[in-house]
Order: C-alpha cells, then sequence, then structure tokens
C-alpha cells in the first residue's frame, strides 16, 4: 500500500533510478509483487528500461521466477526481443535459470511467440471451448449409431480418435485435429 501512497500523494518520479540504475518497477519484478508491478504499469512506469547490469523489469522477473509478472509486463507491452547487455535474449535468460517452461506457457497466454510475434490460431478459444463443449453431445449419438453394428477394434479406434479430437480442439493442434477427423471418416465407411 506504501506504493500507492506514494504514487498518488507525493510528486516522486516512478522512473528513478537507484545506484544499480534500477527502477521501482525493476525491483516489484524481481520480488514477484504483482500488485506493485500491476500498479507501478498504470501509473506509466517505463517497462522496457534497462538497469546498470543491462536487465529489464521483464529479465528480472525471468529470474524470479514469477508468472504472473512476466504476463502483466508482457501484456503491458514489454519487449520479448529486448536481450541483456552481454546479448542474451529473453529466451536464453529462461535456460539459464531453468524456467523455459514458465516463459513459453505465460507467451502462449497472451498470444505471442519466442519471436515478440502474434500467434495464428484456427478457432478463437471461444469457438474452441463451444466446440468441445457439444462434441460429445453430437458425436457420441452418432459414433454409437454408426459403429454398433462394426467390429470391435474400429469402434476402438473411432472412440480413441473422438477423444484425441476434443483434445486436439482444446489445445488447438490443428495438425492432429485433421488426423483424428480423417480416422473418423475412415471408419465410419468400414
Amino acid at each position: 500500500m506504501l506504493i500507492v501512497y506514494l504514487t498518488k500523494f507525493t510528486d516522486l518520479d516512478i522512473d528513478d533510478k537507484d545506484p544499480k540504475g534500477r527502477t521501482v518497477l525493476h525491483w516489484a519484478a524481481y520480488q514477484g509483487d504483482i500488485f506493485t508491478v500491476n500498479h507501478l504499469i498504470k501509473c506509466g512506469a517505463s517497462i522496457n528500461m534497462y538497469d546498470a547490469d543491462g536487465l529489464t523489469p521483464l529479465h528480472w522477473a525471468l529470474v524470479r521466477n514469477s508468472r504472473d509478472c512476466l504476463i502483466s509486463l508482457l501484456k503491458a507491452g514489454a519487449d520479448i526481443k529486448l536481450g541483456t547487455r552481454d546479448g542474451k535474449s529473453c529466451t536464453q535468460v529462461a535456460t539459464d535459470m531453468g524456467c523455459t517452461r514458465l516463459l513459453k506457457s505465460a507467451l502462449r497466454e497472451i498470444g505471442i511467440n519466442e519471436q515478440g510475434e502474434q500467434l495464428k490460431f484456427l478457432f478463437s478459444e471461444k469457438t474452441g471451448k463451444f466446440v468441445t463443449f457439444l462434441g460429445p453431445y453430437i458425436l457420441l449419438p452418432v459414433m454409437l449409431m454408426v459403429v454398433t453394428d462394426g467390429f470391435l477394434f474400429f469402434k476402438f479406434i473411432f472412440a480413441l480418435s473422438l477423444m484425441v479430437l476434443q483434445v486436439a480442439l482444446i489445445s488447438r493442434h490443428l495438425c492432429l485435429g485433421c488426423f483424428c477427423l480423417v480416422v473418423q471418416i475412415a471408419a465410419l465407411h468400414i
């Protein structure tokens, strides 16, 4: 709460640096303090400012393994392409800190790749959830009517491909989803 008071009722510059060149946002990201990070972003703190070690708040959030701070900084426009003074990318910093999975998951959640480009999806998240929700209610009765006269092996393959199709739709894997549809169509014609 002190940060709210200092930003609202004093004339301190939000981007003032300490002797190591770190701003309040650098320290908040390093501490994993999502409340302070969000408040500083709302107050207009510079999110891509380097400290004396050549690190941005995004790098410090990676050092701390703070998923919430990573997502908040990335949504606010932190540049994933900015490297450290040593020339390390955010991906290399994440590798050094053992948190590449964390970085990839945060990037996927906000819809960008490791190069900072927007990810393209076949379905919107809302459409994917709708299809996934209705899929069992539409496909399962059809499947049961069609395969009740068939062999047990084909019933198993069809049911398995139906489950994989639903997982593919949830995770937006187009190739896997198309493969499962082909398997299901082939099973229907056998």
